[in-house]
């Protein structure tokens, strides 16, 4: 078993691969405050669990200071399986330090979180740990059904009596029906199962998932800072995510919710936890989903992590005003090989400065805390604007982990090959997920850049927002940026000076009252004016457009299915977008990336018999239909559109 590495979170060719024999030693880890009733259940599915060796599980019961005695009904469950209990003091919402706690308890190679008010299926175990066999980077999410699980005596379940998965799902039930009943099982569709984009963290519901332990203890555990309910699951996964672990939804690996005693005396208590946390999670979670650029901060974890790989010699204080003067302050800095002795928050020191020059990046780049690494040459002159367009680009391809920038004073490849260090460019922003996945295994610094690239999208943001100087090999004292007429008006505009900032502002008024005067959805369509004029008649209720962002995307007449279009849809892709085919042809390919796309939309209608057949050809196995072009059928597309209203809303 070895560390799994791939694009993105796509974790589909592990499934092709035999676990093999069972070995690995997991245990069931169960928080737990009060209701002893319902968890005397979740001890009796997990003592009448098949398929995995007994001797190989262990359950620790991690109670949060509760006021019920739970002695009994551990000493009842220790009769038929190895039971620990452990327990802390309880002060607030505290399930997230009980889990901790019962994690470093045990000397298990995996550890598997069930809450206490869940029935385990009775082949939950094996579930997850057949995925674990599998690789040994791994986070396994089960999926959560619910039940009224009164009428199921714990003595029964125990015995298999009783067996839970058949009585809530029947004989030989499909994986349809294991499909999660909440949110995720629309961010499934939309991410095909956690593969694409850069959101799978999202999916970590920590009433049933499953790690190596030592993984959970090196990332932290959970944090001991969260005491209301709501989000410290998500913050775990977000460190989990971005130290490189690929996140793998198991929904036939189930618990069933025991809803009888969901009621709590104060209404409203879980959208009072979240409120509460909103900030700690907003600062702690860089992701645009949780986060602004313009956000205030400072925060405990920044958007990006500067790393300087070569020294900057006399313009490093040059180089760091510059940092300072970018109009997003969400950063923090490494100067591994040249540290400015200057009184700045932001930049931080490597506890081991050993070591050849190389070796001190890879300690910087592992040491980054940001979404983003930004590698930035000690040469380079910075726009204001560099880091928010940069991030901003990024953050608007999900799919993608690395981006360039153009570069004033010298094209690409001459900057690159002048003022890059080791093979690196002289700048790129990188996703720190991509560079967790690649360090435990790179030779060096040159090796690490090229496993990234390896398997990484990269992207050009061809704005001149980097300014380098002539190749003479040494680094000048001085490299001003050179900034577009356009960019000082922002740029003044946001600080409030002169008449640019009252250009800036008349034109962001002026944006503000168009967005306004049309609020309506927008669809993004990529086909012919017949297709888009076809959409427009029909669906009233949305803006039909050919640019992004928007809320959904649709690929009409006269789109053809080909690696032109894929390019492009790639590139706008995101886990909150809708998608559907209406009425386009198959073109060229890929036809592995459209199966998988295919796979996430809403619906698929494409133009004629053969191209269903092509597509089929493909190793898509959905539903779909041909309707010819939507603007000569547009019966037949009609409740189809219907269909994207509500999803889209």
């Amino acid at each position: 078993m070895a560390r799994f590495v791939g694009p993105e979170n796509d974790w589909h060719p592990l499934a092709a691969i035999d676990p093999g024999e069972p070995r690995l030693t997991v245990a069931v880890v169960i928080p737990v405050y009060n209701r002893v009733q319902l968890l005397r259940r979740t001890l009796a599915g997990l003592a009448a669990q098949r398929g995995y060796p007994p001797h190989l599980v262990s359950v620790v019961v991690a109670d949060d200071g509760s006021e019920e005695d739970l002695a009994p009904a551990v000493a009842e469950a220790s009769a038929r399986m190895r039971v620990y209990s452990v327990r802390q003091e309880h002060d607030g919402y505290g399930a997230g330090r009980a889990r901790t706690l019962g994690a470093a308890r045990t000397g298990a190679d995996v550890v598997l979180f069930v809450d206490a008010d869940c029935l385990p299926d009775p082949e939950l175990v094996a579930g997850h740990m057949a995925w674990h066999h599998r690789a040994d980077n791994l986070v396994v999410v089960g999926s959560r059904q619910h039940v009224d699980s009164t009428d199921y005596p714990p003595e029964q379940i125990a015995a298999g009596t009783i067996d839970i998965g058949r009585a809530v799902k029947g004989e030989d039930p499909p994986d349809e029906a294991f499909e999660p009943e909440d949110w995720r099982r629309r961010f499934y569709r939309r991410t095909a199962q956690l593969r694409h984009g850069n959101e799978g963290f999202r999916a970590l519901l920590t009433g049933n998932c499953s790690l190596p332990r030592d993984a959970f203890l090196e990332a932290g555990g959970f944090s001991a800072d969260f005491r209301h309910w709501g989000g410290e699951d998500t913050e775990l996964g977000w460190r989990l995510f971005s130290a490189g672990l690929f996140f793998v939804p198991a929904n036939r690996a189930a618990i069933y919710h025991q809803e009888q005693e969901e009621s709590h005396p104060e209404e409203g208590w879980r959208q009072e936890g979240r409120a509460a946390n909103a900030g700690l999670i907003r600062s702690k979670i860089p992701h645009r989903f949780y986060r602004r650029l313009t956000d205030p901060g400072p925060f405990e974890v920044p958007k990006v992590s500067w790393v300087v790989p070569g020294p900057a010699g006399r313009r490093r204080g040059e180089l760091l005003a510059q940092m300072q003067a970018q109009t997003s302050g969400d950063w923090e800095a490494f100067f591994p090989n040249d540290f400015p002795r200057v009184p700045e928050r932001r930049l931080r020191d490597l506890p081991d400065e050993t070591g050849t020059p190389e070796q001190r990046v890879l300690r910087a780049v592992a040491l980054a805390r940001g979404e983003y690494v930004a590698l930035v040459s000690g040469a380079a002159g910075l726009s204001p604007l560099l880091l928010d367009r940069a991030a901003r680009f990024l953050d608007a391809s999900p799919r993608a982990a690395t981006a360039t920038v153009g570069y004033a004073g010298l094209d690409d490849l001459s900057g690159d090959a002048a003022w890059g260090t080791a093979g690196l460019p002289a700048f790129a922003l990188v996703r720190r997920r991509e560079w967790a996945k690649v360090l435990p295994d790179a030779a060096d610094l040159s090796d690490a850049w090229r496993r990234v690239q390896a398997f990484s999208w990269s992207r050009h943001l061809p704005d001149a927002l980097i300014t380098l100087p002539l190749p003479t090999g040494v680094v000048p004292a001085s490299v001003p940026p050179a900034v577009p007429e356009r960019d000082r008006i922002v740029a003044a505009g946001r600080k409030g000076r002169g008449p640019r900032a009252l250009l800036y502002r008349l034109g962001r008024s002026w944006r503000r009252r168009q967005a306004e005067a049309d609020d309506r959805p927008v669809i993004a369509h990529f086909g012919d004016a017949r297709s888009a004029a076809a959409l427009t008649d029909l669906a009233p209720w949305t803006r039909v457009t050919s640019t992004t962002p928007a809320v959904a995307l649709v690929l009409g007449g006269g789109a053809r299915l080909d690696t032109a279009t894929w390019e492009r849809v790639r590139a706008v892709d995101a886990p909150r977008l809708e998608r559907a085919v209406l009425g386009a042809a198959v073109g060229d390919g890929p036809p592995g990336e459209w199966a998988s796309f295919l796979s996430t939309c809403l619906f698929v209608a494409v133009a004629t018999d053969v191209d269903v057949a092509e597509v089929r050809s493909w190793g898509y196995s959905g539903k779909i239909a041909a309707v010819g072009h939507p603007a000569e059928n547009r019966s037949a597309i009609a409740p189809l559109l219907d269909a994207l209203r509500q999803e889209a809303s």
